[in-house]
């Protein structure tokens, strides 16, 4: 079995592995939504991801991932980033801005909240969406392969060379709870083909 504490596995083939940190060595790795995963403990638990330009997207991209919250307490909770924490950066998916919400945003700007609340301990499928092009971007939610929010904003996404991380953003809104088959996509998914990763993941063998 793979020590997923230190070592996570990029199944595209595209040699993007993240290596865990500050992981508990007895309790981190658990049963996850697809098989196991890592326990995130909402104080310095991280996933670094090597800065890699097929990851840095300042165009089109969406990304994906199961997650289960400890928390819905507001205080930002960042489930995929890459971002300085600062004023730059390429794209920040998150939780709890705003308590119980999904949240989008990218370089300076925080562009879209869910609607729908979240709930803790729930096993939830997230999609971040962001299609457009230079000064004129559709941000988008997706709830468990329904849209559940959409918004606009002319701010263009600023990646350079951020580090990218599961779990934080710049060292601080450390992720609270489960996190598992995070996904990056370089085009903005359709509506059908979010619905069918969703039900993808709900045919797994731990849909619990």
């Amino acid at each position: 079995t793979k020590d997923l504490k230190t070592n996570w596995i990029d199944k595209s083939g595209n040699g993007n592995a993240g290596t865990g940190v500050n992981f508990a060595t007895s309790s981190a790795q658990v049963v996850g939504k697809i098989g196991q995963t890592l326990s995130f403990d909402g104080v310095n638990d991280v996933v670094n991801i090597s800065t890699t330009p097929n990851l840095i997207i300042n165009g089109e991209v969406t990304i994906s991932a199961w997650i289960k919250t400890n928390t819905v307490a507001v205080g930002q909770r960042n489930v995929f980033t890459s971002h300085d924490g600062n004023q730059t950066g390429a794209y920040v998916a998150s939780i709890n801005r705003v308590a119980a919400k999904v949240g989008f945003g990218w370089d300076n700007a925080h562009v879209l909240d869910s609607n729908t609340s979240l709930v803790a301990d729930i096993w939830y499928h997230l999609v971040w969406v962001r299609s457009g092009s230079t000064g004129s971007w559709t941000a988008k939610i997706y709830i468990n392969g329904v849209l559940d929010a959409s918004g606009t904003t002319a701010n263009n996404p600023n990646g350079t060379t951020q580090g990218i991380r599961i779990g934080s953003i710049g060292g601080s809104g450390f992720f609270n709870g489960l996190i598992d088959d995070v996904r990056i996509f370089s085009r903005a998914l359709s509506s059908s083909e979010i619905y069918n990763l969703y039900r993808w993941g709900l045919s797994k063998r731990n849909s619990y």
